[in-house]
């Protein structure tokens, strides 16, 4: 008998997409807790770790920063993690189970805005990558340290990770691996190199990086960026989670990599920005800088060349993992086109560069979108279905179609969760509005807290709760 044809790697990436679709026996599942926990830490862990910490620092002191960092990341991701339990129960990627609060064609306009968004940390990559080889290069004698050259320079990240993406699921599991050893690297050497420098005790008692003191309210601001920063995860949680042997592995698999993980590199990146600011130096967020300082040529250039190979890696492993989920919603969308559409699109953001020198209004696009889509999704799972779905019409037009295909009490319970994150908040500004509220839950968490109570309030309502739970007129609803 002779061998099956090997698979072509269009068929094997269209595949994996149409298991997107379909829930994933348990015997297909292939996450154990440690696994889950190395591929979501994988996921978070880039060089834009490194921006936000410098971000943070211009406002804190380091251990206002590092207690922030770690109180607000582990705190919301068990918010996000909780999507990951019934994406692992169910094996579905949780844009499919979207359909059940937002309906078929609420979820796509919400993936139209969110994954767009979420891209803008690929555009921090690549400049930091652009600047990485504009310095290896101008180590060498060759001065490419004008604008349009730094960005052509940026644009061999994604172009690079697109070619890496298009060899399919082999050639990006090879960059995964890749990509987690040398992000382990760079960051032990920054660890390595700060306390071989002597700064860090000065760095410790130092003040926040803006000159001005922090009070509570600048405390409750960097707060407010570090949820943001979170919640920029919620695009690919499902993606990872649904792969997962157990609720429990899947639960604390994203909070330990997309929590404690990516709160260690963050806190790295705080340090760094306080390091770099009492030996003169200015934070730029670019990591290299310190190090090429600290470290001299030879040390400086390792880190340098590490640096770009995590860059290309990470975008590589984005473009991979977002075209699946992006395919999820249409299977027949050809993956090449998913993928090289999307590195279109951050090429596009890499020659506007606005997403550096707008980046608080950049976290608040990302707060304000996905906040209300992670608390509407967790109101409307665990208290308005009590942890149900129709599985049938997740996968048809039925009763999750609810008002030509949007569910218009959650499209009210969203806009109830904009206008409250913008009452308390001004991000042009970078300043709250309503101090009284947004000391308290900062803006995010506020939108997120006004999304779910008002759209479990309208849930009460007898005719609104019939229009939610139409699908229970129909016996296929399984836990």
């Amino acid at each position: 008998m002779s061998a099956a044809p090997p698979q072509s790697m269009a068929g094997l990436v269209d595949r994996e997409a149409r298991f997107g679709v379909v829930p994933l026996l348990h015997a297909q599942r292939m996450y154990s807790l440690v696994d889950l926990a190395f591929v979501a830490g994988m996921f978070a862990v880039a060089t834009w770790c490194y921006v936000q910490g410098a971000r943070i620092a211009t406002i804190m002191t380091m251990p206002q920063g590092i207690a922030s960092t770690f109180g607000s990341i582990l705190a919301f991701i068990a918010l996000v993690s909780l999507v990951g339990v019934f994406t692992a129960r169910y094996g579905l990627d949780h844009w499919i189970c979207q359909r059940a609060d937002l309906g078929y064609y609420g979820v796509v306009v919400l993936l139209a805005v969110a994954m767009p968004a979420a891209y803008g940390w690929d555009a921090i990559n690549a400049q930091i990558f652009g600047n990485s080889l504009a310095k290896l290069l101008g180590s060498a004698g060759v001065d490419v340290s004008g604008g349009w050259w730094l960005k052509g320079l940026a644009l061999l990240c994604p172009l690079s990770g697109l070619a890496i993406a298009l060899r399919g699921p082999g050639a990006v599991k090879l960059a995964t691996r890749v990509m987690g050893i040398v992000l382990v690297a760079v960051g032990v050497l920054i660890v390595v190199i700060m306390l071989s420098s002597g700064d860090l005790a000065d760095a410790w008692r130092a003040e926040p990086l803006s000159g001005e003191r922090a009070d509570w309210t600048t405390y409750m601001l960097g707060n407010e960026w570090t949820i943001a920063f979170v919640l920029s995860w919620f695009p690919v949680i499902g993606s990872v989670a649904r792969l997962s042997r157990t609720e429990r592995g899947a639960n604390w698999g994203l909070w330990l990599g997309y929590g404690v993980l990516m709160a260690c590199f963050v806190a790295i990146g705080i340090a760094l920005a306080h390091v770099a600011g009492v030996r003169g130096a200015t934070a730029t967020g670019d990591p290299t800088d310190y190090m090429l300082d600290v470290g001299g040529p030879w040390l400086g250039s390792l880190a340098l060349i590490l640096v770009g190979i995590a860059n290309v890696t990470t975008s590589a492993v984005g473009l991979y993992a977002t075209s699946l989920s992006t395919k999820v919603l249409r299977p027949s969308w050809r993956y090449g086109r998913v993928a090289t559409f999307w590195a279109l699109y951050i090429t596009v953001m890499i020659l506007w560069g606005g997403i550096w020198e707008y980046y608080d209004v950049f976290l608040a696009v990302i707060g304000v979108i996905n906040g209300p889509a992670v608390a509407l999704l967790l109101a409307d799972y665990y208290v308005v279905r009590r942890q149900k779905y129709n599985l049938r019409d997740l996968f048809r037009r039925g009763s999750y179609r609810y008002t030509r295909g949007f569910n218009l009490v959650a499209a009210a319970a969203f806009a109830c969760g904009v206008v409250a994150y913008f009452a308390v908040y001004d991000p042009l500004a970078g300043t709250a509005r309503v101090s009284a509220v947004f000391d308290v839950f900062t803006a995010s968490g506020f939108s997120m807290l006004v999304t779910a109570a008002a759209y479990c309030a309208l849930a009460a309502v007898p005719s609104v709760r019939r229009y939610l739970l139409r699908d229970r007129a129909d016996g296929a609803a399984v836990r």
